[in-house]
């Protein structure tokens, strides 16, 4: 249910008699056909005004790398509250909605482009749907970054009224099991494989914050993750590697003495990372972690089911003008989902070796960083 923290002062009573009508229990069970209706009789559109937020500035081991960071404005203009836009969710109602992958589904989204064309063809036309098309939002890291906040913003308006929802296909299984325990059932669900799908309905929850703590807190929350570490001596240091990646680069060319060195300090509390595709075996390793660390890549996003305070050590391949490689890496999320979620958050900067952002990581300044959080 959308609580006080995420619903702020002055939000329309749609959502709240959303929240009261749904009676489903997050595992599953169905909504009596008398709320279905009720609630799609009540939607409308709605904005959200979300509580101030601010970025502090990850934590550094150097004046140099703080530096680095620094030079890229991108970095300095994220530093600080984030801006009224950032802030802002909107739960519409489109009538006669429009869907196609080449519409953007982000908190910058004009609902303009989702209002129907008469003349488009349709792959398929539904009662009420709502449109989770984000890039690559079928693979575990771009489903946690680009569906699951909308989803959790939204989420009661769409059990309430049994919402078809449109996703790309889970490139793992543990999509799926996330759905499910956040309470949505296999005939709710929708895939999408190309064209235009139209609906006399749409729930259109694409402008949502990207980063909030109330989000993420509900999230973790609904999926079962605690926020306190249970057990302090059977705690884990996780390093998360990439040399079972099918993405060429991000390696760690010393990988073999960093593993001895780590194993030497930190014995059986180390764990290595190589990927996991279960929610409940993610959720069982990563809360007990007390320190994730790694060079920038998608096992981070495993964050989502860490203790509150995790320290999240991110190995940054960053050139001497602070562009950080490869180019196409997004390589503000991390800083910024971490403090969103309560972690805390450290940049280490390592000279790229090649293009692709392979790195030799300095292992006595990583073991220090880790000495300190023990």
């Amino acid at each position: 249910m959308l609580d006080a923290e995420i619903l702020p002062s002055g939000v329309d009573d749609v959502i709240r008699s959303a929240s009261h009508i749904q009676k489903r229990d997050v595992s599953g069970g169905a909504v009596a056909p008398s709320s279905v209706d009720t609630a799609r009789m009540r939607l409308s559109t709605v904005t959200i005004d979300y509580n101030d937020f601010r970025l502090d500035e990850p934590k550094f081991t150097t004046d140099g790398d703080r530096e680095l960071f620094y030079k890229l404005q991108e970095n300095v203009n994220a530093v600080g509250a984030l801006s009224r836009d950032m802030l802002r969710g909107v739960v519409a109602h489109v009538a006669g909605g429009l869907v196609s992958h080449k519409f953007q589904c982000s908190w910058k989204t004009s609902l303009k482009q989702f209002s129907a064309r008469t003349w488009m063809p349709a792959r398929r036309q539904v009662a009420y749907l709502c449109p989770l098309l984000v890039s690559d939002g079928g693979s575990f890291q771009h489903f946690v970054d680009g569906v699951l906040p909308k989803l959790i913003q939204a989420r009661d308006v769409l059990l309430a009224a049994n919402v078809s929802i449109l996703l790309h296909p889970p490139g793992g299984r543990i999509v799926g099991q996330m759905l499910t325990r956040l309470g949505f059932s296999d005939n709710q669900l929708m895939y999408y494989y190309g064209g235009y799908y139209k609906s006399n309905h749409q729930v259109n929850t694409c402008v949502t914050p990207p980063y909030h703590p109330a989000l993420w807190a509900a999230a973790r929350r609904l999926l079962g993750v605690r926020d306190t570490l249970q057990d302090e001596a059977t705690s884990l240091i996780i390093l998360m590697v990439r040399t079972r990646s099918w993405k060429a680069g991000r390696r760690i060319v010393n990988v073999k003495p960093l593993l001895q060195a780590l194993r030497t300090r930190f014995g059986a509390r180390l764990h290595v990372f190589y990927g996991e595709n279960d929610l409940d075996k993610a959720k069982a390793l990563f809360g007990r972690a007390r320190a994730l660390v790694g060079v920038h890549g998608g096992a981070f996003y495993h964050m989502l089911f860490a203790p509150r305070d995790t320290a999240v050590v991110e190995i940054m391949p960053t050139l001497d003008s602070g562009t950080v490689l490869p180019n196409y890496a997004a390589h503000s999320a991390f800083w910024k989902l971490s403090q969103s979620m309560g972690h805390k958050y450290w940049r280490l900067v390592e000279a790229p070796l090649t293009s692709e952002g392979n790195v030799s990581v300095n292992i006595t300044r990583l073991v220090s960083v880790l000495d300190t959080l023990l």
